[in-house]
Formats: C-alpha cells, structure tokens, sequence
C-alpha cells in the first residue's frame, strides 16, 4: 500500500471498520490507517476523521468517536457540506455507542 495515499488509506481504513463481514473487519488496524491519514491531512480532512472515528466506535472507544465525528462534522460543514446529513447520523450511532456497519 502507497503509505501515503490518503483515499487509500481511507476506503482501505474505512471497510475493516464498518464491513458487515466480521471477517474483514480489523478495528484497530483500521484506527492505525486512519490516524496516518489525519496525521497526514493534519486534521483538515473530514473523510479521514469520519474514518477515524468508526474505526474507534468500532473498537469502542465511542466517547473518542463521538468528539472525533464532530470534528469530522465541523471540517465537512466547511469543504463538503453534502456530506452533513451522513456524517450526522453516524455522530448520532456513536452517541448511543453502535458501530457503523456498511
């Protein structure tokens, strides 16, 4: 994996959080992707904490997710305000500490 690619650590971060397959599902090496990928957007990407945040509801850390998904809310509502509704919902699940499933 091009350690650096930010969409791929995403989508690749995003799947072993939220697969309905617990097979596929790796909580806490999806947490290592998407913190590289917040690392490396310096906290400005609202993809890369929306990833984030479901790969700590998915170890869960639901507290962490629900401050991550805002952050991720805040960022979104700047440069993708498209993608508020969604990100509201998920915030909504953390808050009541369900995971994500996709």
């Amino acid at each position: 994996m091009r350690l650096d690619d930010v969409m791929l650590l995403n989508r690749t971060g995003w799947i072993l959080a939220t697969s309905t397959a617990d097979s596929l599902r790796d909580g806490n090496k999806a947490r290592a992707l998407a913190e590289h990928a917040v690392r490396i957007t310096q906290g400005t990407d609202p993809e890369s904490l929306d990833t984030l945040a479901a790969a700590q509801a998915e170890t869960g850390q639901f507290e962490t997710a629900v401050e991550t998904m805002r952050r991720a809310l805040d960022r979104a509502r700047v440069v993708r305000s498209e993608m508020t509704p969604e990100f509201e919902q998920r915030l909504d699940m953390y808050r009541r500490r369900q995971p994500f499933r996709q």
